[in-house]
C-alpha cells in the first residue's frame, strides 16, 4: 500500500535517488530544468525541517516526492504572500509502476495542507508539456498564463481553489 506523508530525515537518501532519477529522465527528453547537484543532503534536510517535503512510500521505500511551499517568488512574483501554497518537484520513480499514478493523491495531500494553513489557493508551474498539462487539468487546475522568470525557463502557471 502506498503511504503519502511528510518526509522524515531517514527519507533523505530515497528522496535524492528519486529526484536524480527524474532529473536524468527529463534531461534525456531535453527538459533540463532540474540540476542534480542541487539535490543535496543539506537541501533536502532543509525542506524536511521546514515541513515542505512530502513523500510517497511503498513498503517503506520512497517512490515519489512533492514540495508544498508557502511562497514561490520565482514563478509567482506578482502574487501576494499568504494566499496560496505552491507545489514543486512532484515526481514518481519510473522504476515503480503505480496504477493511476501519484499526482492525484499528492495533490489531495497538498490541498489538505493548504486548507489547514487557511489559504484558499493551490498553485503550481510546469514545463510546456501537454502530457503534464492534461494531468493538471484533470485534477481541476486552471491554466493561467505562461511565464519566463529566467531566460529559457518557460512554464505554464496553474491554480485551483481548495
Amino acid at each position: 500500500m502506498i503511504d503519502i506523508g511528510w518526509a522524515q530525515a531517514s527519507d533523505i537518501p530515497g528522496v535524492i535517488d528519486v529526484l536524480c532519477e527524474i532529473a536524468d529522465f527529463r534531461a534525456s527528453l531535453g527538459q533540463d530544468r532540474w540540476r542534480k547537484s542541487s539535490f543535496t543532503y543539506e537541501a533536502v534536510g532543509a525542506w524536511i525541517e521546514r515541513r515542505e517535503l512530502a513523500v510517497a512510500r511503498l513498503d517503506g521505500k520512497v517512490i515519489g516526492t512533492m514540495l508544498v511551499q508557502p511562497a514561490d517568488h520565482l514563478f509567482w512574483p506578482d502574487r501576494p504572500d499568504g494566499e496560496a501554497f505552491y507545489v514543486h518537484k512532484l515526481t514518481r520513480s519510473r522504476k515503480v509502476p503505480v496504477d493511476g499514478g501519484l499526482a492525484g493523491p499528492f495533490i489531495a495531500f497538498a490541498e489538505a495542507a493548504t486548507r489547514e494553513a487557511g489559504r484558499p489557493l493551490l498553485r503550481l508551474d510546469c514545463a510546456l508539456d501537454e502530457r503534464l498539462c492534461a494531468v493538471y487539468e484533470r485534477l481541476g487546475f486552471q491554466r493561467l498564463d505562461i511565464v519566463e522568470p529566467e531566460p529559457g525557463l518557460i512554464s505554464w502557471r496553474w491554480e485551483r481553489g481548495v
